[in-house]
């Protein structure tokens, strides 16, 4: 039976535990392109607690948090029950070695979450899942599955409350 692109992405599918403190954690990562989750236990009221972002370009938490309910009043939008792990945000990347770096610590003039930014979201565990694309060697090649991966795992599991497109 073929196997479709979603099941490909789930059946490679890790995680590793994120830390804010330690970079270490990122080392089993590839360099190389693929998907990523980042998924956490933060109740979603607590992003619009956060504040502002430091840099230009790093991702506004409370208002991607706020639009999110537009899509959360049709039921399209993943939230947890009963203080549960649930996915905040879903991407792909050429580089999932940096760019789970830019989420967590990313430059002020780069599109990302900025995670070690939000010292009240420290106190949360945030769990960082991938899949490396293994279609075309060169990243820029796979640019396009990448994108269609991503859309599908979100017609399947939902919108991510911290995605903006």
């Amino acid at each position: 039976m073929e196997t479709t692109l979603l099941e490909s992405i789930e059946r490679r599918l890790q995680v590793l535990k994120m830390d804010f403190q330690d970079d270490s954690w990122r080392n089993p990562l590839p360099s190389g392109p693929g998907w990523y989750f980042i998924e956490t236990n933060t109740p979603p009221e607590r992003f619009k607690e956060v504040g502002k972002p430091k840099g230009e370009r790093q991702y506004n938490i409370p208002e991607k948090a706020k639009a999110s309910s537009s899509l959360e009043q049709v039921g399209a939008c993943i939230l947890p029950s009963e203080n549960s792990f649930y996915f905040v945000y879903s991407g792909e990347a050429k580089n999932l070695k940096a760019r789970a770096r830019e989420h967590v610590s990313g430059h002020d003039k780069t599109g990302c979450l900025a995670l070690k930014n939000y010292p009240l979201l420290h106190k949360y565990e945030w769990n960082f899942h991938f899949s490396p694309c293994l279609f075309g060697n060169d990243p820029n090649e796979s640019k396009l599955v990448r994108i269609f991966g991503e859309q599908l795992w979100r017609a399947k599991y939902g919108w991510p409350i911290l995605c903006g497109k």
